[in-house]
């Protein structure tokens, strides 16, 4: 199943995620930022540091593949550049991590 997921966007994690893990459902996240419309605004990035992320977009794409029942995330770009990062091996968060991408984003 595809699902807008991110630490703005959690509805799915109250039905849909749990559904999907009881029924042994694949789970692709699309909108890992955030959105074209909505991007989520990058913190300063000092504030990167604990996350072993090197940039706010594998911040926000490690939160999302560190939920267990996620598959895969889409992150939508036409930058060559972003595709790049984005590529990078994301950081697994825990569950302090995972807060801590929550309280950025305010």
């Amino acid at each position: 199943i595809q699902i807008p997921l991110n630490p703005r966007e959690r509805e799915a994690e109250r039905e849909v995620l749990p559904l999907a893990e009881e029924l042994g459902l694949g789970v692709i996240v699309m909108r890992p930022l955030g959105g074209a419309g909505s991007p989520i605004p990058a913190p300063p990035r000092h504030e990167l540091a604990p996350l072993g992320a090197v940039t706010w977009a594998q911040a926000l794409l490690g939160w999302a593949l560190s939920d267990q029942r996620v598959t895969v995330v889409i992150p939508a770009t036409r930058n060559p550049e972003h595709a790049r990062e984005n590529a990078a091996s994301p950081p697994r968060l825990g569950p302090e991590e995972r807060s801590l991408v929550e309280r950025l984003v305010g």
